[in-house]
């Protein structure tokens, strides 16, 4: 995701935004392990799709974006779900999907401008490593993108 930093963070203050996440560092419980790791794999296939549109590959430089999207296809493919997995989780895909939801919305507010993606692209950093599994105290081998 650095790689895609385009825009100096300090230009882009104006733009900032608080984007509610429901995995973040502390949320989760011990019992909730399962949903942590389930809420990762859901976010890498949300900020796929974020980054997949036409919009996105507008804003970044291609190579930056293919090298991201590559990354992250390989970490879904790495974070198969179990089929107890996900039907242990099924009502929490409805909130992932409304909270990235609020993000297409801010970016179409935006005008989808180098500003607004930077501060997405700082988010997304941000809920990649606060929704790890491995920072809730699971081991993981696999390196988020």
């Amino acid at each position: 995701m650095t790689q895609l930093k385009s825009v100096s963070s300090p230009t882009c203050l104006k733009d900032r935004t608080y984007f509610r996440v429901p995995w973040e560092r502390g949320t989760v419980t011990q019992t909730q392990k399962t949903q942590s790791t389930w809420f990762h794999r859901q976010m890498l296939q949300q900020i796929f799709g974020l980054f997949s549109t036409e919009h996105s590959q507008a804003a970044w430089s291609h190579a930056a974006l293919d090298n991201l999207l590559s990354s992250l296809h390989g970490c879904l493919e790495h974070r198969e779900p179990r089929e107890e997995d996900t039907l242990a989780c099924l009502h929490l895909g409805t909130v992932v999907r409304k909270d990235f939801r609020s993000t297409h919305l801010y970016l179409e507010e935006k005008k989808y401008s180098r500003c607004a993606w930077e501060v997405v692209r700082a988010e997304m950093e941000r809920h990649l490593f606060l929704s790890h599994p491995s920072r809730k105290g699971e081991s993981d081998t696999q390196d988020s993108p």
